[in-house]
């Protein structure tokens, strides 16, 4: 399975086109002068049906020089024998029709037919076109993607995959990713040829990008496989996402030294919602100026209403209600705290409405000092 690099054709003509055309147009599709190997030909017998396994029995004639002799004495004596016969030659001497030598049914054999060679080149050509719509759509690819078959040879490569590897050079798929000299041992290929679809991360022989990939078989001819694979180069994703971790892992650190901070500290802290004023959460030195139950209980959920005594209670809802409208922090440094029973503390006491989105009601941060 060879996928050329260069699949330009020649311009479509409004009209039909000629056998010349056509065959010019084809030769564009493989670059190179003499390939040798039999997958694109096995490919497209393939597609056309295997017409080659339905042929009558044949004569394959090869040598340095004679072949033209020979055939032309093994045709005589066959057609003197009763039988027709067909006759493919090459190289042609002036048009390629001559390679093709057709026998007529009681008559003598002729090179085929413009409109018969037309015919056979134009179905050729659409059966071969459905590949190059598969190798547009890998080339558009954002991604990597490689063809390897089970040898190891990469058998095509997106511009995406050249521009970031640089030429094949006819290298293998261990040497060309990884610079290596044999196959990796952690090689994916038999997983995929056994028809998984396996997806692995990689990094660069030299250890600077790394990469995601996803591998799937494509079935060739005759039941041949070969892995498609695309890769996607992940190293700025992979160090965005370490430079998060150790950036949640500092603010992980951060929060517990503040917390420890908040705890320990001898001012009184608590935070109430907004909406509800309920307590959402208390340091231990609030909860020590509280009465009991409270002082020893679970305060989260209670209302200021709840937290101050009678003669206390509307004093303090309504300085919360002022902050919730006013957005303003209030503040008194000398807040006399009178409960029944006691003479009564002074406070340094706070009321600080917490920033959030305009269109939200903030919490509010109670911060109270005993002077």
């Amino acid at each position: 399975m060879n996928w050329p690099a260069d699949r330009r054709h020649a311009p479509h003509e409004t009209h039909m086109p000629t056998s010349d055309q056509l065959l010019t147009d084809m030769k564009l599709l493989h670059p190179k002068l003499i390939d040798l190997s039999l997958g694109r030909v096995e490919r497209l017998l393939h597609k056309l049906g295997n017409p080659h396994l339905k042929l009558p029995p044949i004569v394959h004639i090869a040598g340095t020089n004679g072949k033209g002799s020979v055939t032309a004495y093994l045709k005589a004596i066959f057609e003197a024998a009763g039988l027709g016969v067909h006759v493919y030659t090459s190289p042609h001497l002036i048009r390629f029709h001559e390679r093709i030598v057709i026998a007529r049914i009681g008559g003598v054999a002729e090179p085929i037919e413009e409109d018969r060679l037309v015919d056979v080149l134009t179905r050729t050509q659409a059966l071969n076109d459905e590949r190059e719509k598969l190798l547009g759509i890998l080339d558009a690819m954002p991604d990597g993607v490689c063809i390897i078959n089970p040898k190891h040879e990469i058998e095509y490569a997106n511009p995406t995959m050249l521009e970031q590897w640089g030429p094949i050079d006819d290298r293998k798929c261990y040497s060309y990713f990884m610079g290596r000299s044999e196959p990796c041992e952690q090689c994916r290929k038999p997983e995929i040829l056994a028809g998984a679809v396996v997806r692995w991360e990689r990094t660069s022989s030299d250890g600077q990008r790394a990469f995601e990939l996803v591998g799937t078989s494509i079935r060739g001819v005759e039941g041949e496989n070969a892995t498609l694979q695309i890769v996607r180069d992940v190293t700025e994703r992979q160090s965005a996402a370490r430079e998060q971790a150790r950036l949640l892992e500092q603010i992980d650190e951060e929060r517990h030294l503040l917390q420890a901070v908040v705890e320990n500290t001898p001012a009184s802290i608590a935070l109430f919602d907004g909406v509800h004023q309920r307590v959402r959460w208390a340091n231990r030195r609030y909860h020590q100026t509280l009465d009991e139950p409270m002082r020893s209980g679970e305060i989260s959920g209670l209302t200021v209403a709840d937290l101050y005594p009678d003669n206390m209670r509307e004093e303090m809802v309504h300085i919360f209600q002022q902050v919730l409208d006013s957005g303003r922090a209030y503040v008194n440094p000398e807040l006399r705290c009178q409960r029944p029973g006691s003479d009564g503390t002074y406070w340094n006491w706070s009321l600080l409405p917490l920033p959030v989105d305009p269109a939200s009601v903030p919490d509010l941060l109670l911060v109270a000092h005993d002077i």
